[in-house]
């Protein structure tokens, strides 16, 4: 009896020690929230690798980023490249998507740099951007399937509608408004920023592209720089898009309004 008792004992203690170690174990298994910053219009996070390397997350907005209309995406937070919108902190049981991207403001938000899986985590928070028009204008989302027409890829979430149950909905529309770097030898086949107005007022102008040993002199309506583009009065050009042969995925524009940088030597 005493034998067996003491046994029981044993196994007891062994299950309490057991008990301890595995809910210590998930007490203090849960990430840390990862430190925040502000920058301009952004609010981000940054988590630092094992090796040093470090990760940027944009995770909400500041007061002034609020107020804005238009926004567009740095590739860099204070050197540190962005890699996803929100992150991942694990839990001890599940994991917390962090970062509050609700915008009542925006209607447009600019990503000018790729977004890849080898530079990008997944939107965790992307859901945020309801009712915004994300226009991606790096280059390996432009398309060149007619001389002289750029095709945007742009990306419409609309998270208000019933009929999609909440569900993230993505539309492709075609860029119909090409701002040109107009000289020699650009870089992105002369292409600098694209966007899509279709017979309205340009809203959004893009910052001013660079040129060296030049001043960028504004946006003309043809190539010889001879009537300036007049962003209150001037009207785009209606979007036309044609179908090329029996591809479905390549399309044309059958008109385009094109904008011209005007370069002014030092």
């Amino acid at each position: 009896m005493k034998v067996y008792k003491k046994i029981v004992v044993m196994l007891a203690g062994a299950v309490a020690l057991a008990s301890v170690v595995f809910s210590g174990c998930f007490l203090y298994s849960e990430e840390p929230y990862l430190p925040e910053f502000e920058s301009g219009y952004y609010r981000y996070a940054v988590r630092t690798m094992k090796d040093g390397k470090k990760e940027a997350y944009l995770v909400g907005f500041t007061e002034l980023g609020l107020e804005q209309k238009y926004l567009i995406l740095p590739e860099e937070f204070d050197g540190i490249k962005l890699a996803g919108l929100g992150y991942v902190r694990m839990l001890n049981y599940g994991e917390e998507h962090v970062g509050s991207l609700i915008h009542n403001t925006l209607e447009r938000l600019y990503i000018p740099f790729e977004t890849n899986k080898d530079n990008w985590r997944p939107d965790y928070a992307g859901g945020g951007f309801s009712n915004v028009l994300i226009v991606k204008i790096y280059r390996s989302n432009f398309y060149f399937p007619c001389k002289g027409v750029v095709y945007g890829y742009n990306e419409y979430l609309n998270l208000t509608e019933n009929k999609w149950e909440g569900v993230a909905h993505y539309n492709n529309f075609l860029a119909n408004v090409s701002y040109m770097y107009n000289y020699e030898g650009a870089e992105n086949e002369g292409y600098y920023w694209a966007d899509s107005y279709d017979q309205t007022t340009i809203d959004f102008i893009p910052p001013e592209p660079k040129r060296e040993g030049y001043t960028f002199g504004g946006w003309y309506k043809e190539a010889e720089c001879i009537n300036e583009w007049n962003f209150e009065t001037d009207v785009t050009d209606m979007v036309l898009p044609f179908q090329i042969g029996n591809n479905k995925n390549k399309y044309c524009l059958d008109e385009t309004t094109c904008l011209y940088a005007h370069w002014v030597k030092e």
